[in-house]
């Protein structure tokens, strides 16, 4: 069984490397944040959480890379959200719930994810300018949106994992780890195919 883990390991780390054009660190901190899940908590704090904050990303890059990784998560998560976050976003999507009083129904949010949720934020579309009080509300949910989605969980889930991209330091939400994007020279892209299987057993038992 510990070469089977470690061989799968392997190969899940070559893959995201490969996505990654040989960033070797990048993809190593991203395979911890995806094996990363909250344990329990100890005065304030979520043991096992690891929120990572990928920087010396802009938009193209992050259309290209943010794309690749998104679609690979996908694979591997069974609750992936990718989050372009622009003022038009923030203007105009609810994070959390609300009353839609005409109809006397309550209208999900966007941070109202399940358990275990993977919510990747594109930071690098954001433009600098003032907000509106509504783009100030949803920044204030997104800085603690992992907190507002255990209380959407009923208070009894593990949160969300999160992944942000920019350019420099998140301004939005404090992360774990901050790891600058280094790509290299262009690598091929490792399919999932037959081995998809193992790798979500990997992801969700280790």
């Amino acid at each position: 069984m510990p070469h089977l883990v470690k061989k799968i390991r392997e190969v899940v780390f070559r893959h995201l490397t490969a996505i990654l054009r040989n960033d070797g660190v990048s993809a190593h901190f991203i395979l911890l944040h995806l094996l990363s899940k909250v344990h329990t908590r100890v005065d304030d704090v979520d043991v096992g959480k690891l929120a990572l904050n990928l920087i010396g990303l802009n938009k193209e890059s992050t259309s290209v890379f943010g794309t690749r990784l998104s679609q690979t998560f996908k694979h591997l998560r069974p609750f992936t959200n990718f989050m372009p976050l622009t003022l038009e976003y923030l203007n105009t999507t609810s994070l959390a719930p609300k009353k839609d009083y005409q109809t006397n129904r309550l209208i999900p949010g966007v941070l109202q994810l399940p358990a275990d949720s993977h919510l990747m934020v594109d930071e690098t579309q954001l433009e600098s300018r003032s907000l509106n009080s509504i783009e100030i509300e949803n920044t204030k949910l997104l800085k603690k949106s992992d907190r507002v989605s255990k209380i959407l969980q009923g208070g009894n889930g593990s949160g969300i994992q999160l992944l942000f991209f920019s350019e420099g330091k998140s301004n939005i939400v404090s992360s774990d780890v901050i790891v600058p994007f280094q790509p290299s020279f262009a690598s091929s892209e490792i399919q999932v195919t037959e081995e998809l299987e193992a790798w979500i057993w990997y992801l969700a038992t280790i």
